[in-house]
């Protein structure tokens, strides 16, 4: 990275919402080394003392200890919509899905017959909810069904949406605001014009076996409902899956998602172009572009590491963050296991969008008892959303069947993962524990904590502006412990109820911690 508008690095940390929760590192103090002599003074690196009469004391703030991340076990529950109406007689599913306002909104797909179930046959359809739970079927007008339009289905115009990421764009004008991200063929001579004029936009593996052409296509629209493509496709590459796009308003690009292979180079003098599918891993690959168009070509950034077994490989990504912290980016892969052909749900984490772990505690959601709607295979669509009560909550696909069973009869549904209250990922202590966040400016003067202790266990915050000193009247002896479960409690102190800082001062939250997990941090 470089040049003049790449944006100044360093303390203070720039918040983008109101929300902070611990999904790695990013926002935690690593302490630092210094060593002192019997008086107490610090003793430069340079400077000259015998081994062993010096002693250790860190530096640079609290040293974290006594702690770690770990992600949650989901609540799985479903299904969550039920074949209600005529055109939904076989199954019905929801595709993607994202909070506007006030509203939550859903588009899916749905067949009536079991000849409408085999792949590019299913119809596009809509739903809403108050808070998302619920989910209605909006009367749109658009497409008939039995000669009558009073229904939630969609056009001919939006069948991409039945197998695609919707997502909306602050950035765009009104008319295309929502935009639609898919994977699909395109024909040769399309092909063959897209490769003269971007000779390093596409990927050999792109060309199939049997002569199709994979490409990554985008569509906007001014309601979610009424569809036009943009024109050449975004980029030339195999994803073969649900692909994920969103426009990232902390880089300001957009930022998309594929299913890749990791794949060695092929020795000299074999020339055998196909040879990659079988041996090549599944991951996950990143690109960005500062338009909804010329992808560059992705880079693998999520792969199946040792963490895993050697016969696990990633399938869709599910790329997310959580509501109200647009900077806290999460991934949701579906983790394919080659051994029963069966699939869970991992959970990772970045700070940048482009670097990827997995957090401890993966998977999170699971393929259930055989018989369940979820007990064949499980894949997960986008997006993380807060219901109106508070719960985090993500949508899955649940099979009747095994991913590769045949599916002359196979079902789809549509499950829910939910971490009630929001407790998706924990910053925890089993004992003793003590960090320090590094500087921020808070959206507010107060601040709430999500938080669950043990009734032996307790939570104390200090307040510390940036590279000063305790604010009086904040430190861990004013602070009320945080006792118990609180899913959105006010931190206080004896004589005060807020940071004492004036609107954009940072100031730095360091914690001491016994037997208990934090879940998030919520500013006002």
């Amino acid at each position: 990275m470089g040049g003049d508008n790449q944006p100044i690095e360093g303390e203070p940390y720039k918040l983008h919402g109101k929300r902070l929760v611990f999904t790695n590192w990013h926002f935690v103090r690593q302490g630092g080394v210094g060593w002192v002599n019997d008086a107490g003074d610090r003793v430069g690196l340079y400077d000259d003392a015998e081994p062993g009469a010096l002693r250790f004391q860190a530096s640079n703030g609290t040293m974290p200890r006594g702690i770690r991340l770990r992600a949650r076990q989901a609540e799985q529950r479903g299904p969550i919509i039920q074949s209600e109406m005529p055109w939904e007689a076989w199954d019905v599913v929801i595709v993607s899905m994202l909070k506007d306002g006030d509203t939550y909104k859903a588009w899916g797909r749905t067949a009536p017959t079991k000849e409408h179930a085999p792949w590019g046959k299913h119809i596009p359809c809509y739903f809403e909810s108050e808070d998302g739970y619920h989910w209605q079927r909006p009367k749109l007008g658009i497409r008939k069904f039995n000669g009558n339009k009073e229904n939630n289905l969609l056009g001919e115009d939006a069948y991409h949406t039945i197998k695609g990421t919707v997502f909306t764009d602050p950035s765009a004008p009104s008319s295309e605001r929502y935009k639609l991200i898919t994977m699909d063929s395109i024909s040769a001579d399309e092909f063959e014009s897209f490769k003269s004029k971007y000779p390093d936009r596409w990927m050999p593996r792109s060309v199939r076996r049997d002569g199709r052409v994979g490409a990554v296509l985008g569509f906007v629209s001014a309601d979610g409902l009424s569809w036009k493509p943009i024109g050449e496709p975004l980029a030339i590459e195999m994803s073969d899956t649900h692909v994920i796009c969103d426009y990232d308003i902390v880089r300001k690009k957009y930022v998309a998602y594929f299913r890749s292979w990791l794949v060695g180079e092929q020795a000299p003098g074999f020339n055998e172009p196909h040879e990659w599918s079988d041996v090549g891993r599944r991951c996950i690959s990143h690109t960005a572009s500062d338009t909804f168009g010329q992808f560059p070509i992705s880079d693998i950034c999520l792969i199946p590491g040792p963490e895993l077994a050697p016969h696990d490989v990633l399938y869709q990504n599910t790329y997310c963050t959580i509501p109200g912290a647009p900077e806290q980016r999460l991934m949701f892969p579906d983790i394919w296991h080659l051994d029963n052909d069966t699939t869970d749900i991992g959970i990772a984490s970045s700070p940048d969008g482009r670097i990827w772990n997995f957090l401890p505690g993966s998977p999170v959601i699971h393929t259930r008892e055989v018989g369940g709607f979820d007990g064949g295979c499980i894949f997960m669509q986008p997006r993380l959303i807060e219901t109106s009560n508070g719960d985090f909550a993500i949508a899955y696909m649940g099979f009747n069947v095994p991913h590769k069973y045949p599916r002359g009869s196979y079902k789809q549904f549509t499950g829910y993962a939910v971490w009630r209250h929001g407790r998706i990922i924990a910053l925890e202590a089993e004992d003793q524990g003590e960090f320090e966040t590094v500087s921020i400016v808070p959206a507010g003067s107060k601040v709430y904590v999500n938080a669950v202790t043990t009734r032996a266990g307790e939570i104390r915050v200090a307040v510390k502006k940036h590279r000063a000193e305790d604010i009086a009247g904040r430190g861990f002896e004013e602070c009320i412990p945080i006792v118990g479960d609180h899913p959105r409690t006010l931190i206080r102190w004896r004589d005060a109820d807020d940071l004492g800082i004036r609107p954009g001062e940072a100031v730095a939250l360091k914690f001491r911690m016994r037997q208990a997990a934090i879940y998030g941090l919520e500013f006002d």
